[in-house]
């Protein structure tokens, strides 16, 4: 015996506003998961430039020191090529 045909459309139109419900409190939890991680990164990122601000200082003054020592303006360029005898190479025998 098949159900009326009214029966068959409210159970229909209930599944789907219970799908859409469903689809509706999923994307809800996605963006609070979502804000939360946002959250947690924002605060671990904080944390990290906190702490790595000392090796960042050193590491610009390293780099500012290498700069002024290789400066053109200091240093000698010399460019040219180098031609070697392949009988200087041992060989290894075969």
């Amino acid at each position: 015996m098949t159900p009326p045909r009214w029966q068959v459309v409210a159970w229909r139109a209930f599944s789907g506003l219970m799908a859409l419900g469903a689809l509706v409190l999923g994307v809800m939890f996605s963006l609070v998961v979502l804000g939360v991680l946002l959250g947690l990164g924002l605060i671990f990122s904080g944390w990290w430039w906190w702490k790595t601000r000392a090796l960042r200082r050193v590491l610009r003054e390293q780099r500012a020191a290498a700069q002024s020592a290789t400066s053109p303006a200091q240093g000698v360029v010399i460019e040219g090529e180098v031609v070697r005898e392949a009988s200087d190479v041992p060989r290894l025998p075969r």
